[in-house]
């Protein structure tokens, strides 16, 4: 047979009560607040061409930055003396 003293049943209610409480706050504002640590932490800075361009280069081809990252490239390219 088990007995619970009223003493530990009232904690367990408690514990319960609390834990519930968390589980609505985490539901209602958790994730906004950590939308807003990583938007601070996230924020991306502006750097400028490691290249300039010059007015005699031709464009061959223009591409926006989603087809680059999806580019595909030979891993083993040979060199070529100038």
């Amino acid at each position: 047979m088990i007995t619970f003293s009223l003493c530990g049943f009232v904690v367990l209610l408690l514990y319960r009560d609390r834990m519930r409480a968390q589980r609505i706050w985490q539901k209602n504002y958790g994730k906004a607040m950590q939308d807003n640590r990583n938007r601070q932490h996230n924020q991306h800075k502006n750097r400028d061409a490691s290249v300039r361009v010059q007015e005699s280069w031709v464009v061959l081809e223009d591409m926006d930055f989603v087809r680059l990252q999806k580019l595909n490239l030979p891993t083993k390219i040979e060199g070529e003396d100038l």
